[in-house]
């Protein structure tokens, strides 16, 4: 987009990492599905995570209309923060570069943005792509039903405004409904609760729209407003990043990201013991076994003595086929039941 001197409607921010031969795509689809120019302008950014490949040049062949800057190699948190600081929308789009985008329904988000300055957050449905071509909606009824039962108002043009304080909670306690790719955020919102946490490598989407629901509500639309395509490479595919990055955000969330009554408090804990003990675990079953050792001692020193917990650390100790030989004793009585 040609810069006009007037203020964008939306910002979307595209961080990327040696992904040039997806990117195209991508970029594609959003040139050809995002808001028009002029009164319901738009700008493209696209924020180059130090990558190796020929991104820049993929860059490049799309001329003026998308804003390209390259940095050292950060992470997509740190990417997604040096978008929004060039951003001069009223509302920031962060999308993945592995993702295209759809038509209609982005503009159908941004017009009821307008239409609602109390949220600060619209999100859509999305169809994910196996890599075998298959697509199905990623809101289906079956598998969210906490999401689906939560409390909302509806609107007369079809979005779901959810009642912020249980929102925020199913979003500790049950799941991140969002990922960027189908998100639109207000830009004050974004200011308002601080941005991603350049830290986490992994549910760093988690960590910020949490905070987000804490602080602005919420609204859904049930329409497919991207293609988010399932492949070896994406990071959600990271057990090991995944698992960890879950015990620091429940920590900060704990720590006081955002205000918690005791119940939800409590009940935070009891999520974060678990997936402190998943994490040791993971790391018990990829033998990595000082990895597990450690993370098992601080599971017990935070936590208490479990016999679990207890009989994984001690596991850390013995020989490798050792522990193969008891996992297999463990396979075979599992296979007699």
């Amino acid at each position: 987009m040609e810069d006009s001197g007037q203020e964008p409607q939306v910002s979307i921010i595209i961080p990327t990492y040696n992904r040039a031969a997806r990117l195209r795509a991508c970029l594609t689809s959003v040139l050809e599905n995002a808001p028009s120019a002029g009164t319901r302008s738009s700008e493209i950014i696209v924020v180059d995570d130090g990558s190796k490949d020929d991104t820049r040049a993929v860059v490049a062949t799309f001329g003026p209309a998308v804003r390209y800057f390259y940095q050292q190699n950060a992470g997509p948190s740190a990417a997604r923060n040096t978008g929004a600081r060039e951003a001069r929308g009223r509302y920031i789009a962060f999308f993945d570069s592995d993702d295209r985008l759809l038509p209609a329904a982005r503009q159908r988000v941004l017009d009821f943005l307008d239409r609602h300055p109390e949220v600060g957050v619209a999100f859509t449905d999305a169809l994910v792509e196996e890599s075998n071509g298959q697509s199905s909606r990623a809101f289906r009824r079956d598998g969210l039903e906490t999401f689906w039962a939560l409390p909302h108002a509806m609107t007369p043009d079809g979005f779901r405004i959810f009642e912020r304080d249980p929102f925020m909670r199913a979003m500790i306690l049950d799941k991140c409904y969002l990922v960027p790719s189908i998100s639109v955020i207000r830009r004050t919102a974004l200011e308002q609760c601080g941005p991603f946490d350049e830290a986490l490598i992994g549910y760093e989407e988690w960590d910020v729209f949490v905070r987000l629901a804490a602080a602005v509500p919420f609204a859904y639309l049930d329409e497919p407003a991207a293609v988010i395509e399932k492949h070896d490479s994406n990071l959600s595919g990271d057990l090991e990043k995944m698992v960890v990055s879950g015990v620091r955000v429940l920590d900060k969330l704990l720590g006081g990201a955002v205000p918690m009554p005791d119940d939800l408090e409590q009940a935070t804990r009891q999520k974060l013991n678990a997936m402190s003990f998943d994490a040791a675990r993971h790391a018990f079953v990829r033998e990595d076994a000082a990895a597990a050792r450690e993370r098992f001692a601080a599971y017990m020193q935070r936590w208490g003595t479990t016999l679990p917990a207890l009989a994984y650390w001690s596991g850390t100790w013995l020989p490798s086929r050792q522990v193969q030989w008891l996992r297999d004793v463990k396979a075979r009585l599992a296979s007699t039941r």
